[in-house]
């Protein structure tokens, strides 16, 4: 009930994530379900005073990559987001390495928050979720709110790159909410971003305006990860 005919038809990515989840031998709806949870957290708020994770964690990204299993995620130290690494070879038992993108008091975009949502990974759904690199270069996405505090103040969306997942180059934003229909321009939230067949697609959430404010999804598409092109039906999902 999700992918409705039109979404279907006009987002040709989500034919092959359902083709991929009908090919499943014996899978069903029930058989997809994940009943079975670990009765503790897997990655916490540390507690320490100063780190980038001392109150909270939040977004997690779970990927592959070579013989293990990464994760990044979204720590909170009361001023706002930073993006910190795990990683685990079982994923039950996590190893919180440290923090890959902090703020930046010198740098207007970055002086309080820096959020890295996702990076480009494989698309089949019964995959385990493997990066891929694009001319040597992982390709993430990013959101920062402009405020102090919990998110704060009309975020925007960006690309960034790296080689080792440690080390990253932050494009300058490639969706702010300003551009955006009404829907959107009360601020961005957490992005998606997906390859298929050449061209990005640019998932992600906003809220209007109005209080009490509604959030939805919209997309964006891009070839060369620098213009993106806001899709004329979104919200594609209400």
């Amino acid at each position: 009930e999700i992918y409705t005919l039109s979404l279907h038809d006009a987002l040709p990515i989500w034919r092959n994530l359902l083709l991929a989840a009908a090919a499943a031998p014996d899978a069903t709806p029930r058989e997809l379900l994940t009943p079975h949870k670990v009765n503790r957290l897997i990655v916490a708020p540390s507690g320490k005073p100063g780190a980038f994770d001392e109150r909270a964690v939040d977004c997690p990204f779970v990927f592959r990559e070579a013989s293990r299993f990464g994760m990044t995620f979204l720590g909170f130290d009361g001023t706002g987001y930073q993006t910190g690494l795990a990683w685990s070879g079982n994923l039950l038992d996590w190893t919180v390495e440290g923090c890959i993108a902090a703020r930046d008091p010198a740098n207007r975009l970055f002086r309080h928050n820096v959020a890295i949502n996702w990076i480009v990974r494989e698309n089949d759904l019964f995959s385990p979720g493997r990066l891929r690199r694009f001319r040597g270069e992982y390709i993430g996405v990013y959101h920062a709110y402009p405020n102090p505090g919990y998110e704060q103040g009309p975020a925007v969306i960006g690309i960034c790159r790296s080689r080792d997942l440690r080390s990253w180059r932050f494009d300058p934003p490639c969706l702010r909410p300003d551009d955006g229909a009404a829907w959107e321009r009360g601020g961005l939230y957490k992005p998606c971003l997906l390859e298929h067949n050449g061209t990005f697609y640019l998932f992600y959430n906003a809220k209007n305006q109005d209080r009490p404010w509604r959030e939805q999804t919209g997309l964006a598409t891009s070839r060369d990860l620098q213009t993106f092109t806001r899709y004329p039906a979104s919200p594609v999902i209400e």
